[in-house]
């Protein structure tokens, strides 16, 4: 029996691979706007959170928080956001988004939107229907894959 054929057949592996790819995608497209794919899931999350802690940011993304300081560094450098220590406890920022965060951050919304009409023209409406809802399955209200974090 060849177990290499059940490693590359599993349904693991191939979302493995289809996500890799999507990410070289999107961050190439977002790259033309001068961030990198993380620092746009990072923008997201303030969009969606308001004014938030680094340490809620790196919840939600479910990285370090030592990663999400130097991704805060770099739009700070971009004016994108603004970071404050906390009126309460002094080993707290809070992150904002400035005007221009809202404006790179629609920016590569219009980006990714035009690379998810793509890569819907790749497959059927009907099985389209059917990817939603799968992916719906391994995500939390916030969008964010928390069921895969909290359930395997």
């Amino acid at each position: 029996m060849d177990d290499t054929r059940g490693v590359l057949d599993s349904l693991s592996f191939r979302l493995g691979l289809v996500g890799a790819q999507v990410t070289l995608a999107f961050a190439g497209r977002v790259e033309e706007v001068g961030v990198g794919h993380k620092h746009v899931g990072t923008l997201s999350v303030i969009a969606a959170r308001g004014t938030c802690s680094q340490r809620e940011i790196a919840d939600s993304l479910g990285v370090a928080p030592s990663l999400v300081v130097g991704l805060i560094d770099r739009l700070i450098e971009m004016e994108a956001v603004t970071r404050t220590r906390d009126g309460d406890d002094r080993r707290v920022h809070q992150v904002a988004l400035t005007e221009t965060g809202r404006a790179v951050l629609e920016e590569c919304v219009q980006r990714v939107h035009a690379l998810d009409a793509g890569l819907l023209s790749l497959i059927g409406g009907a099985a389209h229907e059917s990817l939603a809802a799968g992916i719906a399955a391994f995500v939390g209200d916030d969008g964010m894959p928390t069921r895969i974090r909290n359930e395997l």
